[in-house]
């Protein structure tokens, strides 16, 4: 291969690891988690689902989507921008054929492409209310 071929490979492989290395802006999320996934009426087949973030930076925007098990998905429920850490969607319909799961997108931003997942956005998958 001339040098001309291998100078190539070689910007494109630093182009890459530039990408891959990207900073974030701001807080980073350092965690999601679930709070409660409960059914509170019976009678109505009726549930909360509760999470919380810890770093990250608002405004927040949640995300409740069913996950029909394979199926397609659906969004059911999205948040205003709200500072809120902690959120809960309520009167979720309580059904054992298909899952819930939470995302949150952080108002932070990030250089390159990769880490955007990791800066912004986290999700929690196969929550069940039954």
């Amino acid at each position: 291969m001339n040098t001309w071929g291998l100078g190539l490979i070689g910007l494109l492989w630093f182009g890459t690891i530039q990408t891959m290395v990207g900073q974030c802006t701001g807080k980073p999320i350092t965690s999601f988690t679930l709070q409660k996934a409960e059914v509170v009426s019976q009678n109505t087949k009726q549930g909360e689902i509760s999470v919380e973030i810890k770093g990250g930076e608002s405004p927040f925007v949640y995300k409740l989507i069913a996950d029909y098990r394979g199926k397609g998905v659906e969004e059911i429920s999205i948040s205003s921008p709200t500072t809120q850490r902690q959120y809960t969607f309520r009167n979720v319909p309580a059904n054992t054929s298909y899952f819930y799961r939470v995302e949150v997108l952080s108002a932070n931003t990030s250089e390159g492409k990769l880490p955007t997942a990791l800066c912004q956005r986290r999700s929690i998958p196969n929550i069940e209310l039954k």
